[in-house]
């Protein structure tokens, strides 16, 4: 099990656990582990986290191509909140982000929930 190791700039893992997918149920390592070295295995738990300070500098790189601009996160209950500034007008707003693991069968992803948008003032960009 591999825990509290920086893979990035942005990621840490606090756990990753990994099965072996073909392994005898009597194992004989009497020769060593030599022969389960370089088999594939999977990933049976990856936890990871991200400070809310590193993922709003990283988030601010990529600003220029944006129409959000000023962005700050905080993390609070378990959820991110948003606040920056919206298009040209520069109309400030708020918002809560939801990261949750979603996926169907073995396909694993991210659902990303933007929510309690609050727009304080006029903007160009129009809501769902």
């Amino acid at each position: 099990m591999l825990t509290d190791r920086v893979v990035s700039d942005l990621l840490v893992v606090d756990e990753m656990r990994l099965g072996l997918a073909e392994v005898p149920s009597r194992i004989d390592l009497s020769a060593g582990v030599e022969r389960f070295r370089h088999q594939r295995s999977r990933l049976e738990r990856l936890v990871v986290h991200v400070e809310d300070q590193d993922l709003g500098r990283a988030v601010r790189v990529a600003e220029g191509r944006s129409i959000l601009a000023n962005l700050e996160f905080r993390a609070v209950d378990g959820e991110l909140v948003v606040v920056g500034d919206l298009g040209e007008e520069a109309t400030p707003f708020i918002a809560r982000v939801r990261l949750e693991s979603a996926g169907i069968g073995d396909e694993r992803s991210i659902l990303i929930s933007v929510y309690e948008v609050r727009v304080f003032g006029p903007a160009a960009l129009a809501a769902p």
